[in-house]
């Protein structure tokens, strides 16, 4: 889950390096702020090196990570 400020940042343009692991998205927004949630599934090196560059964007305030596990 990524939030930030509604103009401050081109997230759009940088998940598209990763689409090989995000399998959905899901976008709100609450006055000036979104809130973006990615799916992903896949390397999880790919997941934490999308979570580190989102985290460096403008505007952004929080990235957090929930991870499920299949049993």
């Amino acid at each position: 889950m990524i939030l930030y400020r509604r103009h401050a940042s081109n997230l759009s343009s940088e998940v598209v390096d990763y689409q090989e692991v995000i399998l959905n998205t899901s976008h709100t927004h609450q006055g000036e702020w979104c809130l973006e949630s990615l799916f992903c599934q896949g390397a999880g090196e790919r997941v934490r090196e999308l979570t580190y560059r989102l985290r460096d964007f403008d505007g952004v305030n929080r990235v957090k990570i929930m991870v499920i596990r299949d049993n």
